[in-house]
């Protein structure tokens, strides 16, 4: 007996897929998530997603490939002069995602199997790009070391992050603030 072809998945069974997949990704990391619950959760077969995804690692590639697909054309152009607008116009389209997706605030405790990072890193190379671009714009202070402004910017980020996601009442005007706040903090003196 011929089994007729699989049909594609519709654009709101993709997301629904990917959310369910990025939730458990976040909350149990992507060795402890299991492929079952997803798919079981998502209401998609394991047939269904083999024909789109080769297996787990793929899957969560996908998932933040998906995400990264939705920051990207925030980026600040690479041929123009870096400005502290253009981080903020990026800093607000990461919130943005974030309101969509809160479960995106967990994801990065985890570590990445090899292969999706390998997959993953002409993504993170780009993002990574902003801090010699912001260096040499003269944005960033340079009294303290590097290393120590990157861990100011990354923690008072992660703590934006979680504020916003558990803060449903906050505003945008909130969040503006919040960041004028990062900026002070790493601004040249």
């Amino acid at each position: 007996m011929i089994r007729a072809p699989l049909a594609p998945l519709s654009s709101d069974r993709h997301r629904q897929l990917l959310d369910v997949a990025g939730r458990h990704f976040a909350s149990d990391g992507p060795r402890g998530a299991s492929l079952n619950r997803i798919l079981a959760e998502a209401g998609v077969s394991k047939g269904v997603a083999y024909y789109y995804f080769a297996d787990k690692d793929d899957l969560l590639a996908s998932v933040i490939e998906d995400a990264w697909a939705a920051l990207a054309p925030h980026l600040p152009d690479e041929a123009a002069p870096l400005d502290w607008a253009a981080l903020h116009r990026l800093h607000r389209a990461h919130l943005g995602l974030l309101r969509a997706r809160p479960w995106l605030t967990e994801l990065p405790r985890h570590e990445l199997p090899p292969a999706v990072a390998a997959r993953l890193q002409p993504s993170f190379v780009r993002l990574q790009a902003l801090w010699p671009r912001a260096l040499a714009a003269g944005l960033i202070r340079r009294d303290l070391p590097d290393a120590l402004v990157m861990a100011m910017i990354r923690g008072l980020d992660e703590a934006i992050d979680r504020w916003w996601v558990a803060s449903p009442e906050a505003t945008w005007d909130d969040t503006d603030r919040a960041f004028a706040a990062l900026r002070a903090l790493v601004e040249p003196r």
